[in-house]
């Protein structure tokens, strides 16, 4: 099995991250801004058995063009990787809060800075733009509205059985 969270920080990415750890044995592998983050990276990733992807290629889309830094991935390379995932069954949920206040609060309780949290209204409008486009052209894409959805796991629960 494989599992590709994205969303922004505060989202509950690391929540289900452990719950899949501990109650489907899958490895994490977390990326960020110091990984390669290429296609070439990423369709390595599809290689692994059991693992949970902690910030999938998504991220090349939505950072640079908040830090203003160049992308290591271009928009048909990000096509090409999503339809692998869909090729793969590889199970994809884009976290994003339809009311940013939910976000914010959560954010405000883990104690994150002034910086991230100048910038998370814009990083969690992007995931939710991608979360709704991609789940509408993907069958193995979800998307996770915590302001709607407060159990991640129940909400991966609910998709296991259903792809059953």
């Amino acid at each position: 099995m494989i599992v590709a969270l994205e969303g922004p920080d505060g989202a509950g990415k690391s929540t289900l991250v452990r719950h899949l750890q501990e109650n489907y044995g899958l490895k994490m592998i977390h990326s960020s801004s110091e990984t390669k983050n290429d296609l070439e990276y990423h369709l390595d990733l599809l290689r692994e058995d059991d693992v949970v992807l902690d910030r999938a290629n998504l991220g090349e889309i939505v950072y640079p063009a908040i830090y203003n830094r160049a992308s290591k991935m271009n928009w048909d390379e990000q096509i090409d990787f999503m339809n692998e995932c869909q090729n793969k069954d590889v199970i994809y949920i884009i976290f994003y809060s339809s009311d940013f206040n939910v976000l914010k609060e959560r954010l405000f309780k883990r104690g994150d800075t002034q910086q991230v949290l100048e910038n998370a209204e814009k990083i969690n409008l992007a995931f939710r733009i991608l979360a709704e486009q991609f789940s509408t052209f993907y069958d193995n894409v979800y998307a996770l509205d915590i302001s709607k959805v407060s159990d991640q796991v129940k909400f991966f629960e609910d998709i296991v059985k259903e792809n059953k």
